[in-house]
């Protein structure tokens, strides 16, 4: 997994155009210093998939922010779909992540969204888990250049699944 993850991080710095947009990779964390190694001098940029809430202390299997600093990470990110669902995370617990990173110097990408199976879905409704995850991003994009927001699944896909687009009720 090393070599494989060493030489698509090379592939990438090497065909990342001079100019435009920097690119972002995010790999696992256990690559994180040796894709660092591979992209140093490139305009590729590097991130991890997530970080842990608290800012030390023993967190067992965890990835600080810090950490990801240290390791050569300049972005993260946060409340993917993917860690909302299988590890039940909310909005508030991404919250906390956001402060931590922000914290180790991190830039964020926070995620924000529900999936098709919960009750109703695609109807962003006072007190839901979007509506917070929205709040969090209206609340921090002044005070912080560093946050992107993303909303993943049912607002990414509705195009092609004809559900209707979700309203702010």
């Amino acid at each position: 997994l090393s070599q494989d993850g060493f030489a698509l991080a090379e592939e990438i710095a090497r065909r990342a155009p001079a100019t435009g947009p920097d690119l972002l990779v995010c790999p696992p964390a256990t690559l994180i210093g040796l894709v660092a190694e591979a992209l140093q001098g490139s305009r590729v940029v590097l991130g991890g998939q997530d970080c842990h809430a608290n800012v030390s202390g023993a967190h067992t299997g965890d990835v600080s922010a810090a950490m990801l600093k240290d390791a050569g990470a300049d972005w993260v990110i946060l409340g993917h779909s993917e860690r909302r669902h299988g590890h039940h995370e909310t909005s508030q617990q991404v919250a906390h992540k956001l402060r931590s990173a922000w914290h180790a110097g991190l830039s964020a990408i926070v995620c924000i969204g529900e999936t098709l199976d919960l009750p109703g879905a695609g109807q962003v409704k006072p007190g839901n888990d979007t509506v917070y995850g929205l709040r969090i991003v209206a609340e921090n994009a002044t005070a912080h250049a560093d946050l992107l927001y993303s909303l993943p699944g049912l607002y990414s896909f509705n195009l092609w699944t004809g559900l209707p687009t979700p309203t702010l009720d």
